[in-house]
């Protein structure tokens, strides 16, 4: 069992006077990442705008008040040896920056504090963002495993706010207007929905000081959110998509929100199906007879919803066995749970291999963010992560496996040259 104190962590905890939280992971000597991260990603998009948030996040860094352009506000931060990014996702808006000194802390918050306070949103940028938008839409639809997870999320999450696209569609991009991208802005990026989550060489109060002069964001309303999203299951049908004889197959179950008390189990359960050259299927599909090159398994949760997924690949022919050798190992898990070894070995992995990838001042606030953001009045570190792994019991694994892997509780989705023959030939029974 690790603590802070084995990575020379400190956690400190902050609040701005307009109420935005701050979390700092203090590293001595070590460089400086800063996130800050909105409640408003893409389930938030108005209905025919969907795309919108993400729109709205390549504007903040697409020129701002003292650097008019793009290439001026990545010069300043680069000279620094520093870098700004920002990624919209289906609940979060978020801009970042790290450098690799902390005496440059101050230039790094400038930067934030222009992306997020002085855009400009001219009319030439939105034109010049609105196409590389449309060119990254493109692209996508020509990646087989981001149009696979794309397909199997709406699939899951139909007929809710999370059933659309970050990216939006070709018809949404071009129908958004800048009036409502500075609408979005104005409604959704406010101190009520941010979080900011620090870590490296820089002292709290320090960083309040800065925080406070530097990033003056207007107070706002905080989304409300439901207990858990419902749940649909009408069929979709898409064949629009690649030819060939090689299948790319996701296999989801609805499970729950990320703080349930079955959340982590599922992890575990994900880990020990697919989670590693040791895993159960990779034995089974990879090694043992050569079914598939890589197959991988995972629960991941959110606020109002989760899903359990596995995502593999194989050719037309032997899906079905594919399928067959997969069940077989879920009903495994629902009959006897795993085994004491694979257990153990999944929590040694998980937890010694944590603290390998735990090295970097980005990691931390990558790993608290979510979090951070999400449960305002809780404290939740990676302390708690390795207790909750460590405390996991086999029968424990075998009950969220009996609950949630059910056959009125599937979702598969293909991408590849199918016909709606082939599917109905597929038979899955749990």
């Amino acid at each position: 069992m690790f603590t802070l104190k084995d990575f020379s962590v400190t956690r400190h905890e902050a609040k701005l006077t307009n109420g935005t939280r701050v979390v700092l992971f203090e590293r001595p000597g070590t460089p400086v990442a800063i996130s800050a991260a909105f409640i408003a990603g893409s389930r938030f998009d108005p209905p025919g705008k969907e795309g919108l948030a993400h729109f709205l996040e390549h504007m903040l860094l697409a020129g701002t008040k003292n650097f008019p352009t793009k290439d001026k506000l990545a010069a300043y931060i680069e000279d620094l040896g520093g870098i700004t990014s920002a990624s919209t996702g289906h609940l979060a808006l978020r801009v970042e920056v790290a450098v690799g000194d902390p005496i440059d802390v101050p230039s790094a918050i400038k930067v934030l504090s222009e992306e997020i306070i002085n855009p400009l949103f001219n009319e030439k940028a939105i034109e010049t963002e609105r196409g590389a938008i449309l060119r990254e839409l493109a692209s996508s639809k020509e990646s087989p495993t981001k149009v696979l997870s794309r397909l199997a999320y709406r699939l899951i999450y139909q007929k809710t706010v999370e059933d659309h696209d970050t990216l939006g569609s070709e018809e949404s991009i071009k129908s958004i207007t800048k009036d409502d991208i500075l609408n979005f802005y104005k409604e959704h990026l406010n101190a009520s929905s941010l979080a900011i989550v620090v870590s490296g060489g820089v002292d709290l109060a320090k960083l309040t000081e800065i925080l406070e002069k530097e990033l003056p964001v207007a107070s706002g309303s905080r989304p409300e959110f439901s207990a858990n999203l419902p749940i649909f299951r009408e069929k979709i049908t898409d064949f629009s998509y690649f030819k060939g004889s090689n299948l790319n197959v996701e296999f989801d179950f609805r499970t729950v929100h990320h703080t349930h008390p079955d959340s982590r189990s599922l992890s575990i359960l994900g880990s020990i199906l697919g989670g590693g050259r040791t895993s159960a299927l990779a034995k089974k599909l990879r090694y043992e007879k050569g079914l598939v090159y890589g197959v991988s398994a995972r629960n991941g949760g959110f606020i109002d919803g989760g899903d359990f997924g596995i995502s593999t690949h194989a050719s037309k022919d032997n899906l079905q066995e594919v399928m067959d050798i997969i069940v077989t190992e879920l009903k495994r898990m629902k009959d006897t749970g795993p085994t004491a070894e694979e257990l153990q070995l999944v929590k040694n992995r998980l937890i010694k291999s944590k603290k390998m990838s735990m090295q970097t001042s980005g990691s931390w606030v990558d790993w608290h963010e979510y979090r951070t953001l999400y449960y305002p009045d809780s404290v939740w570190t990676i302390e708690d992560y390795f207790k909750e792994v460590s405390s996991v019991t086999s029968e424990e694994v075998r009950e969220v496996a009996s609950k949630y892997l059910t056959n009125n509780n599937w979702y598969l989705t293909i991408t590849g040259d199918v016909d709606e023959a082939f599917l109905q030939s597929i038979k899955i029974s749990l």
